[in-house]
Protein backbone atom coordinates (compact mmCIF):
# COMPACT_ATOMS: atom_id res chain seq x y z
CA UNK A 1 0.00 0.00 0.00
CA UNK A 2 1.25 3.64 -0.90
CA UNK A 3 2.75 5.04 2.21
CA UNK A 4 2.14 9.14 2.99
CA UNK A 5 2.44 8.92 6.57
CA UNK A 6 6.21 8.95 7.70
CA UNK A 7 8.82 10.65 9.93
CA UNK A 8 12.27 11.09 8.06
CA UNK A 9 15.33 13.24 9.37
CA UNK A 10 15.90 16.49 7.93
CA UNK A 11 19.51 14.59 6.16
CA UNK A 12 16.80 12.01 4.26
CA UNK A 13 15.08 15.21 2.60
CA UNK A 14 18.28 16.99 1.65
CA UNK A 15 19.72 13.48 0.26
CA UNK A 16 16.43 12.80 -2.09
CA UNK A 17 16.77 16.42 -3.25
CA UNK A 18 20.95 16.00 -4.33
CA UNK A 19 19.98 13.01 -6.25
CA UNK A 20 17.21 14.13 -7.86
CA UNK A 21 17.97 17.84 -8.80
CA UNK A 22 21.70 16.41 -8.92
CA UNK A 23 20.61 14.49 -11.93
CA UNK A 24 18.92 16.96 -13.66
CA UNK A 25 22.01 19.03 -13.04
CA UNK A 26 24.87 16.16 -13.51
CA UNK A 27 23.33 14.44 -16.42
CA UNK A 28 20.21 16.19 -18.04
CA UNK A 29 21.41 20.21 -17.95
CA UNK A 30 24.85 19.80 -18.46
CA UNK A 31 25.23 19.42 -22.01
CA UNK A 32 22.57 21.60 -22.65
CA UNK A 33 24.64 24.45 -20.53
CA UNK A 34 27.94 23.36 -22.91
CA UNK A 35 25.96 23.99 -25.92
CA UNK A 36 24.52 27.35 -25.00
CA UNK A 37 27.99 28.96 -23.51
CA UNK A 38 30.55 26.68 -24.85
CA UNK A 39 33.60 27.49 -22.77
CA UNK A 40 31.82 30.18 -20.47
CA UNK A 41 29.40 26.93 -19.06
CA UNK A 42 31.27 27.26 -15.97
CA UNK A 43 30.81 31.00 -15.51
CA UNK A 44 27.51 30.73 -16.47
CA UNK A 45 27.20 28.24 -13.06
CA UNK A 46 28.52 31.34 -10.91
CA UNK A 47 26.05 34.00 -12.46
CA UNK A 48 23.76 32.09 -11.10
CA UNK A 49 24.88 32.29 -7.85
CA UNK A 50 23.04 34.86 -7.13
CA UNK A 51 19.30 34.14 -8.26
CA UNK A 52 20.08 30.73 -6.57
CA UNK A 53 21.25 32.50 -2.90
CA UNK A 54 17.54 34.12 -3.49
CA UNK A 55 16.17 31.03 -4.20
CA UNK A 56 17.58 29.55 -0.95
CA UNK A 57 16.42 32.52 0.93
CA UNK A 58 12.98 32.10 -0.34
CA UNK A 59 12.71 28.27 0.46
CA UNK A 60 14.23 28.90 3.74
CA UNK A 61 11.08 31.22 4.74
CA UNK A 62 8.47 29.20 3.68
CA UNK A 63 9.79 26.40 5.26
CA UNK A 64 10.19 27.89 8.29
CA UNK A 65 6.68 29.65 8.14
CA UNK A 66 5.39 25.42 7.33
CA UNK A 67 5.91 24.51 10.66
CA UNK A 68 6.50 21.07 9.59
CA UNK A 69 3.53 20.88 7.18
CA UNK A 70 3.86 20.54 3.56
CA UNK A 71 3.16 23.08 1.20
CA UNK A 72 0.38 21.43 -0.16
CA UNK A 73 -1.44 21.08 3.41
CA UNK A 74 -0.88 24.74 3.82
CA UNK A 75 -2.25 26.01 0.89
CA UNK A 76 -5.25 23.81 1.54
CA UNK A 77 -5.80 24.90 5.02
CA UNK A 78 -5.35 28.89 4.14
CA UNK A 79 -7.12 28.97 0.65
CA UNK A 80 -10.09 28.11 -1.78
CA UNK A 81 -9.76 24.37 -2.84
CA UNK A 82 -10.11 25.32 -6.70
CA UNK A 83 -7.17 27.26 -6.32
CA UNK A 84 -5.05 25.03 -4.85
CA UNK A 85 -6.11 21.86 -6.88
CA UNK A 86 -5.60 23.99 -9.67
CA UNK A 87 -1.93 24.82 -8.55
CA UNK A 88 -1.44 20.91 -7.19
CA UNK A 89 -2.30 19.69 -11.18
CA UNK A 90 -0.23 21.94 -12.86
CA UNK A 91 2.53 21.16 -10.47
CA UNK A 92 2.08 17.13 -10.56
CA UNK A 93 2.26 17.81 -14.57
CA UNK A 94 5.30 19.15 -14.39
CA UNK A 95 6.83 16.63 -12.16
CA UNK A 96 5.12 13.93 -14.29
CA UNK A 97 7.59 15.76 -17.36
CA UNK A 98 10.35 15.63 -15.82
CA UNK A 99 10.17 12.77 -15.25
CA UNK A 100 9.51 11.10 -18.46
CA UNK A 101 12.27 13.29 -19.60
CA UNK A 102 14.70 11.12 -17.19
CA UNK A 103 13.25 7.49 -18.84
CA UNK A 104 13.38 8.44 -22.23
CA UNK A 105 16.84 9.92 -21.82
CA UNK A 106 17.98 6.98 -19.78
CA UNK A 107 16.27 4.76 -22.66
CA UNK A 108 18.38 6.57 -25.57
CA UNK A 109 21.50 6.48 -22.97
CA UNK A 110 21.08 2.72 -22.88
CA UNK A 111 20.94 2.13 -26.28
CA UNK A 112 23.72 4.23 -27.31
CA UNK A 113 25.98 3.03 -25.05
CA UNK A 114 25.69 -0.89 -23.81
CA UNK A 115 22.35 -2.58 -24.90
CA UNK A 116 22.17 -1.62 -28.49
CA UNK A 117 19.88 -4.97 -29.66
CA UNK A 118 17.49 -4.95 -26.28
CA UNK A 119 14.11 -3.89 -27.34
CA UNK A 120 13.34 -0.60 -25.89
CA UNK A 121 10.27 -1.99 -24.51
CA UNK A 122 12.40 -4.55 -22.22
CA UNK A 123 14.87 -1.39 -21.29
CA UNK A 124 11.82 0.76 -20.42
CA UNK A 125 9.46 -1.64 -18.47
CA UNK A 126 12.38 -2.89 -16.49
CA UNK A 127 13.51 -0.02 -15.15
CA UNK A 128 10.10 1.36 -14.49
CA UNK A 129 8.65 -1.80 -12.63
CA UNK A 130 11.73 -1.25 -10.45
CA UNK A 131 11.03 2.72 -10.13
CA UNK A 132 7.12 1.45 -9.59
CA UNK A 133 7.58 -0.36 -6.39
CA UNK A 134 9.31 1.88 -5.11
CA UNK A 135 6.70 4.44 -5.23
CA UNK A 136 4.22 2.31 -4.69
CA UNK A 137 5.95 1.55 -1.28
CA UNK A 138 6.47 5.27 -0.41
CA UNK A 139 8.51 8.02 0.63
CA UNK A 140 9.97 5.98 3.37
CA UNK A 141 11.56 3.35 0.97
CA UNK A 142 12.69 5.81 -1.26
CA UNK A 143 14.27 8.08 1.52
CA UNK A 144 15.87 4.12 2.58
CA UNK A 145 17.27 3.82 -0.69
CA UNK A 146 19.05 7.79 -1.04
CA UNK A 147 21.51 7.72 1.45
CA UNK A 148 22.77 4.29 0.13
CA UNK A 149 22.88 5.11 -3.22
CA UNK A 150 24.43 8.76 -2.34
CA UNK A 151 27.33 7.55 -0.34
CA UNK A 152 28.56 4.50 -3.55
CA UNK A 153 27.70 7.59 -6.25
CA UNK A 154 29.60 10.33 -4.45
CA UNK A 155 32.74 7.52 -3.98
CA UNK A 156 32.95 6.34 -7.78
CA UNK A 157 32.30 10.53 -8.18
CA UNK A 158 35.45 11.80 -6.34
CA UNK A 159 36.92 8.71 -7.93
CA UNK A 160 36.86 9.31 -11.53
CA UNK A 161 37.09 13.32 -10.59
CA UNK A 162 40.67 12.67 -9.04
CA UNK A 163 42.03 9.22 -11.51
CA UNK A 164 41.54 11.70 -14.71
CA UNK A 165 43.43 14.68 -13.31
CA UNK A 166 46.13 13.94 -15.43
CA UNK A 167 44.16 14.36 -18.82
CA UNK A 168 43.10 17.71 -17.05
CA UNK A 169 43.67 20.63 -19.25
CA UNK A 170 42.26 23.29 -17.10
CA UNK A 171 43.86 26.46 -19.52
CA UNK A 172 40.88 25.18 -21.89
CA UNK A 173 38.71 27.16 -19.42
CA UNK A 174 40.33 30.20 -20.64
CA UNK A 175 39.88 32.80 -22.08
CA UNK A 176 36.14 34.06 -20.94
CA UNK A 177 33.65 35.70 -22.85
CA UNK A 178 35.15 35.51 -26.36
CA UNK A 179 32.03 35.94 -27.78
CA UNK A 180 30.42 38.46 -25.47
CA UNK A 181 28.14 37.98 -22.18
CA UNK A 182 25.16 36.78 -24.07
CA UNK A 183 26.44 32.82 -23.86
CA UNK A 184 27.22 32.92 -20.11
CA UNK A 185 23.65 33.90 -19.76
CA UNK A 186 21.54 31.84 -22.25
CA UNK A 187 23.46 29.25 -19.94
CA UNK A 188 22.16 30.24 -16.88
CA UNK A 189 18.60 29.22 -18.19
CA UNK A 190 18.82 25.77 -17.87
CA UNK A 191 21.07 25.95 -14.56
CA UNK A 192 17.88 27.75 -13.01
CA UNK A 193 15.95 24.60 -14.91
CA UNK A 194 17.41 22.72 -12.59
CA UNK A 195 17.59 24.65 -9.20
CA UNK A 196 13.73 25.47 -9.17
CA UNK A 197 13.31 21.90 -7.86
CA UNK A 198 14.61 23.36 -4.85
CA UNK A 199 10.54 24.20 -4.63
CA UNK A 200 10.16 20.48 -4.19
CA UNK A 201 11.40 21.07 -0.65
CA UNK A 202 8.59 22.65 0.38
CA UNK A 203 6.42 19.66 -0.32
CA UNK A 204 8.97 17.05 0.82
CA UNK A 205 9.06 18.68 4.47
CA UNK A 206 5.45 17.45 5.71
CA UNK A 207 7.40 13.82 5.34
CA UNK A 208 9.86 14.83 7.80
CA UNK A 209 9.49 14.89 11.21
CA UNK A 210 12.37 17.82 11.44
CA UNK A 211 11.79 21.20 9.97
CA UNK A 212 14.45 21.76 7.45
CA UNK A 213 17.69 24.74 8.13
CA UNK A 214 19.52 27.17 7.03
CA UNK A 215 22.24 25.73 7.37
CA UNK A 216 21.23 22.09 5.57
CA UNK A 217 19.38 24.36 2.87
CA UNK A 218 22.50 25.83 2.40
CA UNK A 219 24.75 22.53 2.51
CA UNK A 220 22.40 21.35 -0.30
CA UNK A 221 22.71 24.25 -2.67
CA UNK A 222 26.41 24.08 -2.30
CA UNK A 223 26.86 20.48 -3.04
CA UNK A 224 24.80 20.81 -6.20
CA UNK A 225 26.38 23.33 -7.20
CA UNK A 226 29.92 22.00 -6.93
CA UNK A 227 27.98 18.70 -8.46
CA UNK A 228 27.31 20.92 -11.53
CA UNK A 229 30.93 23.08 -11.54
CA UNK A 230 32.90 19.96 -10.74
CA UNK A 231 32.06 17.77 -13.85
CA UNK A 232 30.86 20.59 -16.24
CA UNK A 233 34.76 21.90 -15.87
CA UNK A 234 35.99 18.28 -15.66
CA UNK A 235 34.41 17.61 -19.32
CA UNK A 236 35.88 21.32 -20.93
CA UNK A 237 39.40 20.03 -19.59
CA UNK A 238 39.26 17.07 -20.82
CA UNK A 239 37.25 17.40 -24.08
CA UNK A 240 37.49 20.62 -25.18
CA UNK A 241 34.85 23.76 -25.23
CA UNK A 242 33.69 22.42 -28.46
CA UNK A 243 33.87 18.42 -28.70
CA UNK A 244 32.43 18.39 -25.10
CA UNK A 245 29.10 20.68 -26.73
CA UNK A 246 28.52 17.97 -28.93
CA UNK A 247 27.94 15.19 -26.36
CA UNK A 248 25.20 14.11 -24.93
CA UNK A 249 26.29 12.77 -21.89
CA UNK A 250 29.69 14.91 -21.25
CA UNK A 251 29.97 13.54 -17.70
CA UNK A 252 29.98 10.45 -18.59
CA UNK A 253 32.75 10.35 -21.55
CA UNK A 254 34.81 10.93 -18.90
CA UNK A 255 34.46 7.38 -17.48
CA UNK A 256 36.20 6.05 -20.82
CA UNK A 257 39.28 7.70 -20.49
CA UNK A 258 39.87 6.24 -17.27
CA UNK A 259 42.28 3.25 -17.03
CA UNK A 260 43.64 1.46 -14.06
CA UNK A 261 47.04 0.16 -14.99
CA UNK A 262 48.30 -1.30 -17.44
CA UNK A 263 45.86 -3.73 -18.57
CA UNK A 264 42.13 -2.32 -17.54
CA UNK A 265 41.29 0.01 -20.10
CA UNK A 266 37.23 0.03 -19.49
CA UNK A 267 35.86 1.21 -16.14
CA UNK A 268 32.59 2.82 -17.75
CA UNK A 269 30.57 0.36 -16.30
CA UNK A 270 30.60 2.50 -13.18
CA UNK A 271 28.74 4.79 -14.82
CA UNK A 272 26.04 2.45 -15.51
CA UNK A 273 25.30 2.31 -11.83
CA UNK A 274 26.09 6.20 -11.22
CA UNK A 275 23.18 6.35 -14.10
CA UNK A 276 20.75 4.16 -12.48
CA UNK A 277 20.68 5.01 -9.39
CA UNK A 278 19.94 8.67 -10.05
CA UNK A 279 17.23 7.79 -12.74
CA UNK A 280 15.57 5.46 -10.27
CA UNK A 281 15.62 7.82 -7.40
CA UNK A 282 14.07 10.60 -9.33
CA UNK A 283 11.59 8.85 -11.79
CA UNK A 284 10.84 6.90 -8.14
CA UNK A 285 10.55 10.28 -6.51
CA UNK A 286 8.61 12.51 -8.45
CA UNK A 287 6.18 9.88 -9.50
CA UNK A 288 5.13 9.53 -5.94
CA UNK A 289 5.11 13.06 -5.49
CA UNK A 290 2.74 13.83 -9.08
CA UNK A 291 0.60 11.03 -7.72
CA UNK A 292 -0.02 12.86 -4.16
CA UNK A 293 -0.54 16.26 -5.81
CA UNK A 294 -3.39 14.90 -8.62
CA UNK A 295 -5.42 14.07 -5.13
CA UNK A 296 -7.07 10.84 -6.58
CA UNK A 297 -8.69 8.81 -3.62
CA UNK A 298 -7.51 5.77 -4.75
CA UNK A 299 -4.23 6.27 -5.06
CA UNK A 300 -2.89 3.01 -5.36
CA UNK A 301 -4.73 2.40 -8.84
CA UNK A 302 -4.28 6.22 -9.90
CA UNK A 303 0.02 5.46 -9.37
CA UNK A 304 -0.62 2.56 -12.03
CA UNK A 305 -2.25 4.40 -13.92
CA UNK A 306 0.66 6.99 -14.19
CA UNK A 307 3.23 4.78 -14.69
CA UNK A 308 1.24 2.73 -17.61
CA UNK A 309 0.81 6.60 -19.14
CA UNK A 310 4.62 6.94 -18.55
CA UNK A 311 5.82 3.30 -20.12
CA UNK A 312 3.61 4.40 -23.26
CA UNK A 313 5.14 8.02 -23.41
CA UNK A 314 8.52 6.77 -22.74
CA UNK A 315 7.95 4.08 -25.88
CA UNK A 316 6.94 6.59 -28.10
CA UNK A 317 9.31 6.78 -31.17
CA UNK A 318 11.10 9.91 -30.91
CA UNK A 319 14.72 10.42 -32.46
CA UNK A 320 16.96 11.48 -30.40
CA UNK A 321 18.43 13.92 -31.75
CA UNK A 322 15.18 15.80 -32.62
CA UNK A 323 14.78 14.83 -28.48
CA UNK A 324 17.36 16.42 -27.36
CA UNK A 325 17.02 19.53 -29.93
CA UNK A 326 13.60 20.16 -27.97
CA UNK A 327 14.71 19.66 -24.59
CA UNK A 328 16.93 22.72 -25.51
CA UNK A 329 15.19 24.63 -27.32
CA UNK A 330 11.65 24.27 -25.71
CA UNK A 331 11.69 22.00 -22.61
CA UNK A 332 14.39 23.32 -20.32
CA UNK A 333 13.31 27.16 -21.34
CA UNK A 334 9.88 26.52 -20.57
CA UNK A 335 10.64 24.50 -17.29
CA UNK A 336 12.38 27.60 -15.96
CA UNK A 337 10.21 29.88 -16.25
CA UNK A 338 7.42 27.63 -14.68
CA UNK A 339 9.29 26.55 -11.83
CA UNK A 340 10.41 30.16 -10.76
CA UNK A 341 6.86 31.09 -11.52
CA UNK A 342 5.32 28.47 -9.08
CA UNK A 343 8.30 29.33 -6.69
CA UNK A 344 7.29 33.56 -6.53
CA UNK A 345 3.60 32.60 -6.56
CA UNK A 346 3.88 30.30 -3.83
CA UNK A 347 6.07 32.36 -1.88
CA UNK A 348 3.19 35.18 -1.97
CA UNK A 349 1.25 32.97 -0.81
CA UNK A 350 2.73 31.58 2.15
CA UNK A 351 3.82 35.12 2.97
CA UNK A 352 0.34 36.25 3.04
CA UNK A 353 -1.06 33.81 5.19
CA UNK A 354 1.45 33.57 7.82
CA UNK A 355 1.60 37.01 9.07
Amino acid sequence: MLMTNVNLKSGHTYILAIISTGFMLHVLALPNIITAAGRDAWVSVLFTSIPITIIGFMIFYMCRSLKQQSLLSFLKANYPAYLVKCFAVCLGLVMFSEAFVAMKYTLFWAKDNYASEVPNYIIVISFLLISYYASFKGMKTIAILGPFFFFIVCLLGVFIGISNIPKKDYTLLLPIFEQGYEPSLKGTIYVLAAFGEILYLALLQGYSKQSLTGKGLTLTILFLLMLTLGPLTAAIAEFGPIEAGLMNNPAYEEWKLLTIGKYITRVDFFSIFQWFAGALIRVSLLMFLTNELLGFVKKKWSLSIIYIVLVIGALVNWQSDKFVSFLYQIYYPAVCVVLLSFLFMTFLLVKLKSR
